[in-house]
């Protein structure tokens, strides 16, 4: 099923806030839903480890695209919307 909203999380380096971020939405009660965590520049070794702690469902909804380098946020927000196949889009940030 294609999911109706993407959230669009930027991120960089702030691990335990992109795991309240991430636990935030899982949390909803609407259901359909899919991940673009874009790593704007930051360890990216942290992230697999973090997404390795949710269950396989919720692994399976998470794209993660890994930006090398520091962009400013509206190049990761462009990144997260060409990566996205919602019909609506949402943007959270980790923090």
């Amino acid at each position: 099923m294609q999911p109706k909203v993407s959230v669009i999380v930027r991120t960089k380096d702030r691990i335990l806030l992109l795991k309240r971020a991430i636990e935030s939405i899982i949390e909803q009660s609407y259901r359909n839903w899919e991940i673009i965590l874009v790593n704007n520049g930051g360890d990216v070794n942290q992230i697999k480890e973090l997404l390795h702690s949710f269950d396989s469902n919720v692994i399976d909804r998470i794209r993660l695209i890994n930006i090398e380098g520091n962009n400013y946020m509206e190049v990761a927000t462009n990144i997260g919307l060409k990566n996205s196949s919602g019909d609506f889009i949402a943007l959270l940030d980790d923090d």
